[in-house]
C-alpha cells in the first residue's frame, strides 16, 4: 500500500479517504441541522435593501511597478470616488506583501496574489458586476472577485 507523508506522520491512502468521508459527513450534518441557513449564495439584503460586498483584488502585473505608486492610488481612488458619486459606500485598502500565515499551509501556495480589497454597499437595483467593470486593476491584467456579505441575525 502506497504512503505519503504529510505533517504529523506517514497517510495511506486508506485514511486519507476516510478522513475525507468523515469530513464529508460531517459538513452534510452540519448542513442539515442548520436547515441550509449557513448562508445564501448572494448578499444577503439589509433591512433597508442595501447589498454589502467584499471586492479581492487578485493577480495580474504589479501595478505600481508599471505606473508608480502615486498613479496607481489615484486611479483606484478616483474609481472609488466615482462609485461615491453614484451612491455607493466604499471603503478599502492595499494589502501588505509581508502576511503571516496560520495554520497548516503545506498545501497553501496561492497561484495569484491577493493585493487589496474594497467594501462596497449597494443600494437595491444596483449590479455589482456592472459596477466594477472598469476597476483600474482589469486594465493591469488582474481580476476581481466579488464576494457578497452574509448578515446573521
Amino acid at each position: 500500500m502506497a504512503k505519503t507523508f504529510a505533517r504529523g506522520g506517514f497517510r495511506t491512502p486508506l485514511t486519507t479517504w476516510s478522513v475525507r468521508a468523515a469530513a464529508a459527513l460531517f459538513i452534510f450534518a452540519a448542513g442539515w441541522t442548520t436547515r441550509g441557513q449557513i448562508g445564501p449564495p448572494a448578499a444577503d439584503p439589509s433591512p433597508d435593501g442595501t447589498e454589502d460586498y467584499m471586492l479581492l483584488i487578485w493577480g495580474g502585473p504589479d501595478p505600481v511597478e508599471e505606473a508608480g505608486a502615486a498613479a496607481v492610488a489615484a486611479e483606484y481612488e478616483a474609481w472609488a470616488r466615482s462609485l461615491m458619486d453614484r451612491g455607493v459606500a466604499v471603503s478599502g485598502n492595499e494589502l501588505a506583501r509581508d502576511r503571516t500565515m496560520i495554520g497548516d499551509i503545506a498545501d497553501a501556495e496561492p497561484t495569484a496574489s491577493l493585493g487589496g480589497y474594497f467594501l462596497i454597499s449597494l443600494a437595491p437595483g444596483q449590479d455589482v458586476s456592472a459596477l466594477i467593470q472598469d476597476h483600474p486593476h482589469l486594465a493591469y491584467g488582474g481580476w476581481i472577485e466579488a464576494a457578497p456579505l452574509v448578515r446573521r441575525p
